[in-house]
């Protein structure tokens, strides 16, 4: 489902921004303290910075890397909940969390590399049966752990075959459309299914490998600012950036609230009067799979692309046209 919009506002992807100080000298953990700082003496609800908050941000940071429970074992949960639930308020005031927080990351990127693996595994020699019953958890927020890697790997395996079937339906319905029109099929030359869904994990592999400092910072840090309240937020440096432009108004959006949700970038809201919202064709909850500049630019697949990359896509000069491909939320195919 292709929308065409005009874009007039800058796009929004956290509600409010929570003033830290400068990260210029890169040293992160005074960052962290500063900041826990700040929100102890500035923030409304003047929360203490004692375990029950840690308990909060070890979730947060938690749900954060892991939010569908597909790369964690409940081993690796029980043992990283010992070591730093109730740690974590203690780390952060005397400037030694981000090394904890690092430790962490780094239990998620072995875990990653390894479901990395058994994707490439799967979609290399699996033969996927759609004629038999299965379920699928779409929401898996509160879903249980894998208790192992065995069990790890059947739920990528029931994944995978959810996103093969929704990629093979979604090519079929836009062949019939084009057949429909007497038009050409416009993805006739385009990669088979499973190498399309294979290089959308590929590209999310290649960014969990590629994280700095500055990427696990924000991560973290964006835990501790919400463990205080869902709307406060952690801007990094490259996010303020951002966020300057936007400010500026060189460059403009479509008005749009986005986060990212099962590798998609998902509209959390609409800014009233924007394009979005005056077109009427995107929803809550609609997820954008697809950016395409300009009337006739090539539609670029940014499934499992960074948020901050998807927003660059999509922003532009007043005026310009951008092209997204949407899964409405309210479709039972994509």
């Amino acid at each position: 489902m292709k929308k065409t919009l005009m874009r007039f506002l800058a796009p929004v992807f956290v509600l409010w921004l929570v003033p830290s100080c400068s990260t210029m000298a890169a040293d992160f953990n005074l960052v962290a303290r500063e900041m826990s700082r700040m929100l102890m003496n500035g923030h409304y609800a003047r929360l203490p910075l004692d375990d029950d908050l840690s308990k909060r941000i070890f979730s947060d940071f938690i749900g954060d890397l892991d939010p569908s429970r597909l790369y964690f074992e409940q081993s690796d949960i029980d043992i990283l909940e010992k070591k730093y639930a109730t740690k974590l308020d203690d780390l952060l005031l005397s400037k030694e969390s981000i090394g904890d927080a690092t430790e962490i990351y780094e239990k998620y990127r072995t875990r990653v590399a390894e479901r990395a693996a058994v994707v490439k595994e799967l979609l290399d020699d699996h033969e996927f049966s759609f004629v038999t019953d299965e379920f699928i958890e779409q929401d898996r927020e509160n879903a249980k752990w894998p208790v192992n890697a065995a069990e790890a790997k059947d739920l990528w395996r029931i994944q995978l075959k959810e996103a093969l079937l929704g990629e093979t339906l979604r090519r079929q319905e836009i062949a019939r459309r084009a057949k429909e029109q007497g038009k050409e099929n416009p993805l006739e030359d385009q990669p088979l299914a499973k190498e399309k869904i294979s290089q959308r994990y590929e590209r999310f592999f290649k960014t969990i490998e590629t994280t700095d400092e500055e990427d696990i910072a924000n991560y973290f840090l964006s835990a501790v600012a919400r463990a205080h309240d869902p709307h406060s937020e952690y801007f990094s440096e490259s996010e303020m950036e951002t966020f300057k432009i936007g400010m500026n108004n060189s460059l403009v959006g479509i008005g749009a609230l986005l986060q990212m949700n099962e590798g998609a970038a998902e509209i959390q809201g609409l800014v009233v009067g924007g394009p979005a919202d005056r077109g009427g064709d995107l929803n809550v909850k609609d997820r954008i799979v697809g950016v395409g500049q300009g009337k006739d630019g090539e539609m670029v697949d940014v499934m499992y692309m960074k948020l901050q990359k998807v927003v660059e896509m999509i922003r532009g000069e007043k005026g310009s046209i951008v092209r997204l491909n949407v899964n409405p939320a309210n479709a039972e195919d994509p």
